[in-house]
């Protein structure tokens, strides 16, 4: 992954109070950011996660702020801070991430839009995706069939 010089948008845990209205109104605040993906489909990678410094892949729905974080971040007390650059699909949202196993913040995570097939609804990132005459996505399997009946 590449480094990060921007400031972030969004920071949780450094001196807020864990209190249920604030991570409402970060969430919120995160929705409002990711509400350009109307397809509500992403993927994310990590690396460094844990103190095994694991790389891993997830690809999910996300309607919300929320449950885009809850995807991705460990089942645990976390501080994270959130950047985002670019516009629209070509959007990169990458989270700096803390906590007991990777207290130093070098656990990364880049979240891109998606897109889901329209015949399988598998999850496609960018480079994944196939378009057919009309525009529909299609994944690998559905592009070769879908011209196979051409």
């Amino acid at each position: 992954m590449k480094t990060r010089v921007k400031e972030p948008v969004l920071s949780w845990g450094f001196d807020d109070a864990d209190e249920s209205e604030d991570w409402e109104m970060l969430c919120d605040e995160l929705s409002g950011l990711i509400s350009f993906n109307e397809d509500k489909t992403w993927y994310g990678t990590v690396s460094n996660f844990g103190w095994r410094n694991q790389d891993g892949e997830a690809r999910f729905n996300a309607e919300n702020g929320q449950e885009l974080l809850r995807h991705i971040l460990p089942e645990t007390d976390c501080c994270f801070k959130i950047y985002i650059e670019g516009t629209e699909d070509d959007t990169v949202i990458n989270i700096q991430n803390y906590h007991h196993d990777s207290p130093v913040g070098n656990e990364w995570y880049e979240v891109l839009p998606a897109k889901a097939c329209i015949y399988c609804g598998d999850i496609l990132k960018k480079e994944e995706q196939h378009k057919d005459k009309e525009g529909n996505i299609l994944c690998e399997y559905h592009k070769d069939e879908t011209m196979a009946e051409a």
